[in-house]
């Protein structure tokens, strides 16, 4: 239950009760449109945030438009 590098975990957007699908990554590539899953370089605020974080945590990601908050609500693979 704890966030490790190439986990592929479920988060839900406080903001707007938006799911996503992000898995952590050694180093992100540039995005592809057709996959349902964001990949996020462990350095990056999301990433630094994810990382060793618990499902059922609230996590703050500090951004260019400010600091947004993501629940944690499952470890996918």
């Amino acid at each position: 239950d704890v966030v490790f590098l190439g986990h592929t975990v479920k988060l839900l957007d406080t903001s707007d009760d938006s799911e996503q699908l992000v898995r952590i990554v050694g180093e992100a590539g540039p995005p592809n449109p057709n996959d349902e899953v964001m990949s996020v370089s462990v350095s990056s605020p999301m990433g630094d945030a994810l990382m060793k974080a618990r499902v059922g945590e609230t996590i703050k990601v500090k951004a260019p438009r400010g600091t947004m908050e993501f629940k944690i609500l499952e470890i996918v693979q």
